[in-house]
């Protein structure tokens, strides 16, 4: 992925991907075709546990709508509405997912995306 090349720079990818919740938020999407709820990814995101609590799934949600989704948005690599609470696609997504795959596929810790 060219800095010049892309709509995403490089330091821009590898600052997107450098939390772990937004590498989760692109496998999700990844995983699935179309729209995506909030309340889906706070699901999928949420810690296994026996006794998963509303207040850490409030806690996920403040997360994601504040911290986490608004630069992946920012930087086009999702599409988010806030108001509707939706994420998809952004027009950057490939490229960004296609980093993030490949630092998968060259470390254990890191799972790769299937595109």
């Amino acid at each position: 992925m060219s800095d010049t090349q892309s709509g995403v720079t490089t330091d821009a990818a590898l600052r997107l991907l450098s939390a772990e919740r937004r590498r989760a938020v692109l496998r999700s999407l990844d995983d699935r075709d179309g729209t995506l709820t909030v309340e889906h990814l706070v699901t999928a995101l949420a810690p296994r546990r026996d006794s998963t609590v509303d207040d850490d799934r409030t806690e996920l949600t403040i997360e994601l709508r504040h911290v986490h989704l608004p630069p992946l948005a920012e930087e086009n690599v999702i599409e988010y509405d806030p108001e509707r609470g939706v994420v998809d696609r952004g027009r950057h997504f490939a490229e960004v997912a296609s980093l993030l795959s490949a630092i998968g596929n060259e470390r254990s810790d890191v799972p790769a995306v299937s595109s």
